[in-house]
């Protein structure tokens, strides 16, 4: 196992955090793959037969989701990372697990989707404190490939256990119930080997922060910890998201390009799960293996095996001109399945 995860190439001081977190992501992963992405969405369309509008919902809240990423960033300041880790992961657990008593019915979708989306906001929380616990823990020479490595057990391991779950539901299609309580049990074998973690150098900042939060004291470049009432006021996240903006005005004009990129992602996404799930297979036997492995293995599988090429390019070019030639890549083939779409949707109704 040492040798498979490469633990023995990286700085000895770096081995123990990376070899359990290695444990937990090999367990984590099998219920993320669940939750996280489009096999929500799959479901809502296939076994409840849900409207253009719930998929349009469903397909959206794994990016809506992410929007809470601020709120809990700003939660992780100054507080212990691995419990709130813990904590998130807990409830996205307990929110998957409950899935097993939605019934069948078009209230059942409206519950499912509600119940996916808690999990998602969840799960979201979850990636933010990872990603401030990286910082602690491994040295910026080595986080790139530590991270580049969990990323693709987490890959791998995510669509095996959707590729698997949607032969499940062939064969049964209410075998929602049970393969997502399943899920959540490996999720909870994950959240246990979680607990081995240690933060670097944690208390220390912790002890700074809190002082820099005492009143009368204005230390130059001290992040302080905000309070739960602070966060829990839309007013209040808003307001920092805003001065952040108006502080910077580059920024600004980079997040909103991004912001009709993505909004255009979103768009295209509940048409991409409608046209698949309900014009492709339709009368095919494998008709969640043959959705899944076009919606969410796939796209995975194109992902990994043009990391390195994407890697080498974004060395080159730099961010902003990385983002552009990514997005001119992302509208081609827009316009490649648009022109798919079209043929396929308009072939069905002339047969």
């Amino acid at each position: 196992m040492l040798d498979l995860f490469g633990i023995r190439r990286l700085p000895f001081f770096v081995r123990r955090n990376y070899y359990y977190e290695v444990r937990h992501i090999l367990f984590w992963s099998l219920f993320t793959g669940l939750v996280e992405g489009q096999f929500g969405s799959i479901i809502v369309s296939r076994t409840f037969g849900g409207s253009e509008f719930l998929i349009a919902v469903a397909s959206a809240t794994p990016f809506a989701a992410s929007v809470v990423s601020l709120v809990w960033g700003m939660l992780c300041v100054g507080r212990a990372k691995i419990r709130l880790m813990m904590m998130f992961g807990s409830g996205a657990v307990l929110c998957a697990a409950g899935i097993g008593a939605i019934p069948n019915s078009p209230a059942g979708a409206v519950w499912f989707i509600a119940q996916i989306a808690a999990a998602q906001v969840l799960l979201s929380g979850v990636v933010t404190t990872r990603s401030a616990i990286w910082r602690s823990n491994y040295p910026v020479a080595v986080r790139g490939s530590i991270a580049a490595r969990l990323q693709r057990v987490r890959a791998v391991l995510s669509v095996l256990s959707v590729q698997v779950a949607a032969i499940i539901c062939d064969g049964d299609g209410d075998a929602y119930r049970y393969v997502f309580p399943v899920g959540a049990a490996f999720g909870a074998c994950g959240i246990v080997l979680l607990g081995k973690l240690r933060v670097r150098r944690e208390r220390a900042e912790m002890g700074r922060i809190r002082v820099a939060s005492l009143p009368g004291d204005s230390r130059e470049g001290a992040v302080e910890r905000f309070g739960f009432v602070a966060l829990l006021s839309p007013g209040h996240v808003l307001g920092e998201m805003f001065r952040v903006l108006r502080d910077d005005g580059r920024f600004a004009r980079y997040c909103v390009a991004q912001f009709f990129h993505g909004l255009a992602n979103l768009m295209t996404l509940p048409v991409v799960v409608a046209v698949v799930t309900r014009e492709l297979p339709s009368g095919w036997r494998f008709g969640y293996w043959i959705s899944t492995v076009l919606l969410v293995a796939f796209p995975m599988l194109m992902l990994l095996g043009s990391l390195a090429w994407w890697g080498r390019l974004f060395d080159r070019i730099g961010v902003l001109r990385f983002r552009v030639v990514n997005i001119y890549v992302w509208c081609a083939g827009l316009l490649f399945g648009l022109l798919g779409t079209v043929v396929l949707v308009g072939g069905r109704r002339h047969a």
